[in-house]
C-alpha cells in the first residue's frame, strides 16, 4: 500500500510525542517507587525538571534516583531531539500548509450534495475529471497514490487519498449524497470490490464501472454496477461511429466535449405549470432555446421527437438539448420558484 508522505510525517510526530508522554508515565513512577518519603507530586516535579531541562529539582536525591535521573536525562534528550526533528521537517516541507489545504477540502468534501464520485485517477479516471470539471458538474476523486493525486491538486480537483473499497473513505466522499459513482481502478477485482462496498451503502445510486476483461463483466454487474464498460470497446464504438455515422458523431462530439450545448433530463415534478398542457401550448424553444429530443412517460415508454400536440402528464421526464442556461430558464418559466430545481445533464 502506498503511504501518504502527509500521514507518514505526522505519524512520527505522534509516535515523538507518544514517546514522551510514555516517557513522563514511567519516569514518574520510577521517581515515586525509588524515592523513598517523596510524595507523587515530587515525583512528578522532578520529571519535568529532567525533560524540560530546567534545572535541578530542589529535592535531594537518593543515589538510585541520580542514576535514574541519568539514565533519564540521555533518553529524554534524545526524545525531545527526534520530536524537535519530525516537527521542523513537517513546517519545512511545507506540510503544515498542506495539512490546513486538506482540513479546508475536506471540509468542501462534507458540503457537496448532487456530485459524482470518481474512483481511480488513472487514465480513464483523469479523463472523466476533465469532462465533469468542463461541465461544471461537481466530483470528488479517490485514489491511493498521493502521487497521481498531486495532479488533481494541481488542477484544483477534490480529492482523496484512500482505497475506494473502502467503506470509511466511501463515506467520506459523501456517497450518501452523491448523484453517481464511477469505479475507474485499474484492476478489475478492484472494481468488484469498490462497486460492491458502494452499492451496500447506496442501494440506488447509480454505478458505472469500467472491465478490462470480458470475464470481469458478469463479475462487476453481479457486484452490482448499473453499466459496466470497456474501454476497447468505447474505442471501437467510437471508431465505428466516426467511420460510418461522421455527422451522428460529430454532433455527439458537440454535446459531450463542447462548452455550448448540454442534454439534460428534468422531471415534471419541478415543472408544474407544465403538466396537462401541450407542447405547442408550452412554447419551450422560444422561450428558452430548448429543444424538446424525448419525452419519457411514467410507465417507461419514451416518445421520441414527440409533435406539438403532445400532452404532460405528472410523471413524465422531459430530454431536452440546448444551450447552458436553458433548463434554468425553464425552471423558470414552468417551476415552483420556492422549490429548488434539480435535474440531470450530461
Amino acid at each position: 500500500m502506498v503511504r501518504d508522505p502527509l500521514d507518514e510525517k505526522l505519524r512520527k510526530i505522534r509516535i515523538s510525542i507518544s514517546i514522551l508522554i510514555g516517557l513522563f508515565i514511567v519516569s514518574t513512577i520510577v521517581f515515586w517507587a525509588i524515592g523513598g518519603p517523596h510524595t507523587v507530586f515530587d515525583a512528578v516535579w522532578m520529571t519535568l525538571q529532567i525533560l524540560t531541562t530546567v534545572g535541578e529539582a530542589g529535592l535531594e536525591r537518593t543515589m538510585p534516583e541520580k542514576i535514574w535521573s541519568v539514565v533519564l536525562m540521555i533518553v529524554g534528550v534524545i526524545s525531545v531531539f527526534y520530536l524537535g526533528i519530525n516537527v521542523f521537517e513537517f513546517i519545512l516541507d511545507g506540510e503544515l500548509r498542506q495539512l490546513l489545504g486538506r482540513r479546508k477540502m475536506q471540509t468542501r468534501i462534507k458540503k457537496m450534495r448532487n456530485h459524482i464520485i470518481v474512483c481511480g485517477f488513472g487514465r480513464m479516471g483523469r479523463s472523466l475529471c476533465e469532462v465533469l470539471d468542463r461541465k461544471g458538474q461537481p466530483f470528488v476523486t479517490i485514489d491511493l497514490d498521493p502521487e497521481a493525486l498531486s495532479v488533481a491538486a494541481e488542477r484544483g480537483y477534490l480529492h482523496l487519498v484512500g482505497d475506494a473499497g473502502s467503506e470509511e473513505v466511501l463515506r467520506e466522499a459523501m456517497i450518501e449524497s452523491a448523484r453517481g459513482l464511477a469505479s475507474c481502478l485499474p484492476d478489475d477485482a478492484d472494481n468488484v470490490y469498490a462497486t460492491l462496498t458502494a452499492r451496500d451503502i447506496a442501494p440506488n445510486l447509480p454505478i458505472v464501472s469500467k472491465a478490462n476483461y470480458a470475464s470481469g463483466f458478469d463479475r462487476i454487474r453481479r457486484a452490482g454496477a448499473t453499466h459496466v464498460l470497456s474501454p476497447s470497446g468505447l474505442a471501437a464504438n467510437r471508431a465505428f461511429s466516426k467511420l460510418m455515422l461522421p455527422e451522428v458523431d460529430e454532433l455527439l462530439e458537440i454535446v459531450v466535449h463542447g462548452p455550448d450545448l448540454e442534454i439534460s433530463k428534468v422531471t415534471l415534478e419541478h415543472l408544474p405549470r407544465a403538466v396537462d398542457k401541450p407542447l405547442r401550448e408550452l412554447e419551450i424553444p422560444t422561450r428558452t432555446s430548448l429543444l424538446v429530443v424525448a419525452v419519457v412517460h411514467q410507465d417507461g415508454s419514451r416518445s421520441f421527437n414527440p409533435t406539438p400536440d403532445t400532452r404532460l402528464a405528472t410523471g413524465d421526464e422531459l430530454i431536452v438539448i440546448g444551450p447552458h442556461g436553458g433548463v434554468d430558464k425553464l425552471m423558470e418559466a414552468f417551476g415552483e420558484e420556492e422549490a429548488p430545481a434539480t435535474r440531470e445533464s450530461s
